[in-house]
């Protein structure tokens, strides 16, 4: 459990880190254990997920492709997808999502910037997300854009393959 804290703790945005950190002091002034406190660190801070499945995480998102040339259904199984390598690839899909809200927005919302906004969102999104790899391939197999590569070229190798598709 203490590796995947570490793992997760640097992901922090500063105000989190300063949360946590207060939390943590308040809790040892208290002469709470420390296996009590990391099992509840983890468990709020890094126990989070989103199954990642056969399909993907999608960028740009499905909800954020409605009405661009690039619109994608979830069921398109031949558009590549960014697929996570790590240990727990269903909580690095969680942290992607929760990186995405301060600059693409919420999972069901619209982007209403150009598309290249909208690429350079994500990049601003994962952009502390450097101990992440990743695959880039369509759930079908078809196309194999990236095999462990960062989330900042996975973005690179999927905005590059829309434009020769002629779907930019």
């Amino acid at each position: 459990m203490a590796n995947k804290l570490k793992a997760n703790i640097k992901n922090l945005n500063k105000k989190q880190q300063k949360l946590l950190s207060d939390y943590i002091n308040e809790k040892v002034k208290n002469k709470v254990p420390l296996d009590k406190i990391e099992a509840r660190v983890y468990r709020d801070v890094c126990s989070k997920e989103i199954a990642v499945e056969k399909s993907g995480h999608h960028v740009p998102a499905v909800r954020k492709s409605k009405g661009r040339k690039f619109e994608v259904k979830r069921s398109d199984k031949t558009r590549p997808t960014i697929f996570p390598k790590g240990e727990d690839p269903d909580h690095d899909h969680w942290r992607m999502h929760d990186a995405e809200k301060d600059y693409v927005g919420s999972r069901q919302g619209d982007f209403k910037g150009s598309n290249d906004e909208l690429f350079e969102a994500y990049r601003k999104s994962y952009k502390d997300l450097d101990d992440m790899l990743v695959d880039v391939k369509s759930p079908n197999g078809k196309y194999i854009l990236g095999e462990n590569i960062s989330l900042l070229e996975a973005i690179d190798v999927i905005q590059k393959w829309l434009k020769e598709q002629g779907l930019y």
